[in-house]
């Protein structure tokens, strides 16, 4: 819950059925709610434990309140924004399999049409790295390992 300005106040107020908040002196203001801060958070808390989250979701939104739940993670990742946004993503893992992880924060337009790959095991670039790159040999290549210098 957002009450952040003085203007949320008596919406939020209405929303949890105790109107006459917004004319208390001891809380009408957010100047004289940060003064009294313990008390309000009790009165709210003691206010909140009555119902459940759907419930003052609704009666919150239905005031203008900016709120949202607190989720789980998997209630995060099953949420339905979450999901139409591609914010969960499987990529296929050398040795793990099917892997389910975080989407791309950052958005454009589209998702990536390419997706997501795992990080590399140890060594997979090695010859790319060592070979393509810095232009080592095959036999260079191959005493470096005989050495135990990559692997």
């Amino acid at each position: 819950m957002a009450v952040f300005t003085d203007g949320f106040w008596p919406g939020f107020c209405r929303a949890l059925g105790r109107p006459e908040w917004a004319d208390d002196p001891r809380l009408a203001t957010q100047a004289a709610r940060r003064s009294n801060m313990d008390e309000v958070l009790s009165l709210i808390g003691q206010r909140l434990s009555v119902d459940g989250t759907s419930e003052w979701l609704s009666r919150l939104y239905a005031e203008g309140v900016p709120a949202g739940p607190v989720q789980r993670v998997s209630e995060v990742c099953a949420d339905p924004q979450v999901l139409a946004r591609g914010m969960v993503a499987t990529m296929e893992h050398p040795t793990a399999g099917a892997v389910r992880t975080a989407g791309d924060p950052l958005r454009a337009g589209e998702a990536r049409p390419e997706g997501f790959r795992a990080a590399p095991v140890l060594g997979a670039d090695t010859d790319a790295v060592l070979g393509e790159l810095l232009g080592m040999g095959s036999a260079e290549l191959t005493g470096l390992r005989d050495m135990g210098v990559v692997g």
